[in-house]
C-alpha cells in the first residue's frame, strides 16, 4: 500500500492488491484518530453560532442606531416633508396649537 489519502493519512490498497484483515484494521483506526468527537464538534458550532450572533447583534444595533438617530431628526424637524408641484417645492410638516393640529408648508428657495 503505497499510497495515502491526502487529508487524513489512511493507507490506501491499490486495485490489484489483496488485502489483510490487519491492513483494514489499520486503516478503519487511521479513520478513527482523525475523526471529529461529538464534543469537538459541538464545541465548533457552539463558537461559530456566538460568533454569528455577536456579529447579528451588533450589524443589527449599528443599524437600529442609524434608525433611531434619522427619525429623532426628523421628529425635531418642523417641517422635515418635501413635495414638488409645478415645478415649485415645498416643504411641510405639522404642529399643535392651542390643542389643535394644523398643517404648515413654505415654499422651498
Amino acid at each position: 500500500m503505497p499510497e495515502q489519502s491526502a487529508r487524513l493519512g489512511i493507507p490506501l490498497p491499490l486495485g490489484n492488491e489483496n488485502v489483510s484483515r490487519q491492513a483494514i484494521r489499520e486503516m478503519l483506526q487511521a479513520v478513527d484518530d482523525h475523526a471529529e468527537t461529538i464534543a469537538g464538534a459541538q464545541a465548533k458550532a457552539d463558537a461559530a453560532e456566538a460568533a454569528a450572533k455577536g456579529y447579528a447583534d451588533s450589524a443589527a444595533g449599528s443599524v437600529a442606531g442609524a434608525v433611531n438617530n434619522a427619525l429623532v431628526a426628523h421628529m425635531a424637524e418642523s417641517m422635515p416633508h418635501k413635495f414638488a408641484d409645478s415645478g415649485v417645492t415645498y416643504r411641510y410638516g405639522w404642529k399643535v396649537v392651542s390643542g389643535e393640529l394644523r398643517f404648515v408648508y413654505e415654499e422651498v428657495v
